[in-house]
């Protein structure tokens, strides 16, 4: 009688409160179960986890979600609530629940895995805090989408890793990538993703791990390799004396450095930078400017000093 009353969805509400409390589990989660059941007689399966996950699909639930919160955060601050229990805890739908758990004394691990996965950016900023935090854990949560403010202030974390920049120099943020861009630890292969982003030549010029050949592809050599194959070719012809020839050169040459000009700032870092190679210190002298030269003689006096 019990079992099929529990179940009943005409059943009267004092009835099912009572079967709530029911000896058997099998009759309390028939109660959970019934579309019927009243909140008071949700209420009492709160403290029982087994019953929970009816609860939340029971569609009274809404009216003691806030009672189930509660209950859940004490247990969630309780130190002799388990391991398991408390994985189950990082499933709850209540946002401080889990934040419960980013509180407590010590966290397990696999606590700390589990909520790098959480969709809180809340959460995962005090997952950040944790002195357990494991490089695993962070490398969960260092996803390209996740939010951009969140990266930012995961950046500088002592846990970071090249892997870990590698992953982020993929996000949308320009913030997020610049940073990368700046990180000590950013490998050579990460720069050569940043450098696709032209307002990121700057930082990638200015690392020390950004190679020869890396530094070089920041420098648009193109046109200044072209023109010097033409100048080639006609220094072989009486054409070079001819002053209509040396005129479209003067003014050819003059062309390609103000387009180049553009990205001056770059040049001047790539001029400085110890592994800049022959041709790229090539192309910088070709480009006689100024401030271009002044980085060149600083580059000069810096090799000299190394040598004595």
């Amino acid at each position: 009688m019990r079992r099929a009353l529990s179940s009943n969805a005409n059943a009267p509400v004092q009835v099912l409160e009572e079967l709530s409390a029911d000896r058997e589990y099998l009759i309390r989660e028939r109660v959970m179960l019934n579309p019927s059941a009243p909140p008071s007689a949700l209420a009492g399966g709160l403290t029982e986890r087994a019953l929970r996950r009816h609860i939340r699909r029971h569609p009274h639930y809404a009216q003691v979600r806030q009672q189930l919160y509660a209950q859940e955060i004490l247990e969630a601050q309780d130190p002799q609530t388990g391991l398991n229990e408390l994985l189950e805890l990082a499933e709850s739908d209540g946002q401080d629940v889990r934040l419960a758990l980013t509180r407590r004394a010590t966290l397990d691990e696999a606590l700390i895995l589990r909520l790098a996965q959480d969709s809180s950016t809340a959460v995962l900023r005090a997952v950040l805090r944790r002195p357990e935090l494991t490089t695993e854990a962070l490398r969960i949560i260092a996803q390209p989408i996740q939010d951009p403010n969140l990266l930012v202030t995961l950046i500088p974390h002592r846990l970071v890793d090249e892997v870990t920049l590698s992953q982020l120099a993929g996000s949308q943020s320009s913030a997020v990538r610049q940073l990368v861009a700046r990180h000590p630890l950013t490998s050579v292969a990460t720069l050569r993703t940043l450098a696709q982003h032209r307002n990121l030549h700057a930082e990638v010029a200015s690392h020390p791990h950004a190679d020869a050949a890396l530094l070089r592809g920041l420098l648009p050599t193109e046109a200044y390799e072209a023109q010097l194959r033409i100048e080639r070719l006609l220094s072989r012809t009486p054409a070079w004396n001819w002053g209509w020839v040396n005129q479209w050169t003067d003014r050819r040459r003059l062309q390609i450095r103000r387009q180049a000009l553009e990205n001056l700032n770059v040049f001047e870092k790539v001029a400085l930078h110890p592994n800049a190679d022959a041709p790229s210190l090539a192309y910088l002298r070709w480009l006689h400017h100024p401030a271009i030269d002044r980085s060149l003689e600083a580059r000069t006096r810096t090799d000299l000093r190394r040598n004595i």
